[in-house]
């Protein structure tokens, strides 16, 4: 009878290909395993899209069915919702109005702020040409 180690030695390449056998099928079901998680997340993924886009077109029909509506409005109504449409509009002119205000203060300020940093640099310097060139006359 022959021993373990005679037997394993007899069939060493055939317990190695068994090993390499056994290594590439778990990382064949580690690849399968990668590939069907993928793939079960892109389906998710496109059909929460779908529900989205689902979601988007009845908000949107909705919206239209209200546009398309039609809504008979009495005097006091259309005279209230006029009233607040031109408050609408008097309030945006106001507003544009002030923000251009500020826009061209703001331009001031720095025009001003630039006129006085160039004024102290042009001070400074003509200082120290004074230094300077006095120095070299005497």
């Amino acid at each position: 009878m022959a021993s373990l180690g005679e037997v394993i030695s007899e069939n060493f390449i055939l317990l190695l290909l068994s090993v390499i056998g056994f290594i590439l099928l778990l990382l064949l079901l580690q690849v399968l395993k990668a590939w069907v998680k993928g793939r079960n997340l892109k389906i998710k993924a496109q059909y929460e899209m779908d529900m989205a886009k689902l979601e988007i077109a009845k908000k949107k029909a909705f919206m239209e069915e209200l546009r398309n509506s039609t809504v008979v409005l009495n005097n006091s109504e259309r005279q209230r919702l006029e009233s607040i449409r031109t408050d609408n509009s008097i309030l945006t002119r106001k507003l544009i109005s002030d923000m251009n205000e500020i826009e061209e203060r703001i331009k001031r300020l720095e025009i001003g702020s630039d006129t006085v940093r160039t004024s102290q640099i042009l001070g400074m310097i003509k200082r120290h040409e004074g230094k300077l060139f006095n120095s070299d006359r005497r």
